[in-house]
């Protein structure tokens, strides 16, 4: 490669800004869910639906549940 240097300092100068733009700011979050057993939820249902909160590690539901 004729043009490695060049290459290379692109390189170093894209990750330099990319380096400073990174989100560095931490706040706590909150999660909530639906659950059914069987059938998946649709779209419709979900956006009206009552979400209940859940915690770290909790389970809320089985597996292949929806």
């Amino acid at each position: 490669m004729q043009n490695i240097n060049i290459y290379m300092d692109r390189v170093r100068r894209l990750t330099a800004e990319v380096f400073q733009l990174r989100f560095t700011k931490f706040a706590d979050l909150s999660a909530s869910f639906i659950y059914d057993k069987i059938t998946p939820i649709p779209y419709a249902k979900a956006v009206k639906a009552k979400y209940k909160p859940i915690a770290l590690g909790e389970e809320w539901g089985k597996t292949w549940g929806c």
